[in-house]
């Protein structure tokens, strides 16, 4: 794929125009909101490497790059809403996108139904 080797990424790094004359402010909007949501989901559709379960997403969301702050990517849409009340005629979105290892908890200790991490009832205490 254009030289690169494969799991390469590039992050998305761009500012949205919503006033091109000719052009109805409302279809840019959807536009800019489909070039993001393509992107995320061709980010998702590449491969793993190796020791990673999943594609996580640093986002950042603002006018411009100097006032854009982090967002989490199920928002995204929503922030975008919030930013064209206010009144925006631009949108700076930066996606990153990283493969993630899933972290689990207790990882050392087996789990048990009743609670108990080693599944062996501990002795009771006798206060005399």
């Amino acid at each position: 794929m254009w030289g690169h080797a494969r799991g390469y990424h590039r992050p998305m790094r761009k500012t949205f125009d919503l006033r091109v004359p000719g052009k109805h402010p409302d279809r840019l909007l959807d536009a800019a909101k489909n070039d993001i949501r393509k992107y995320i989901k061709r980010c998702r559709g590449r491969d793993l490497p190796a020791g990673t379960h999943f594609w996580n997403f640093v986002c950042l969301l603002g006018v411009d790059e100097q006032t854009a702050s982090p967002v989490h990517p199920q928002q995204l849409t929503e922030r975008i809403n919030a930013l064209i009340a206010e009144g925006a005629t631009t949108l700076f979105i930066a996606i990153d996108p990283q493969a993630t290892a899933r972290v689990y908890k207790n990882v050392a200790e087996p789990w048990s139904p009743d609670g108990d991490a080693t599944g062996i009832d501990a002795p009771e205490s006798t206060d005399d």
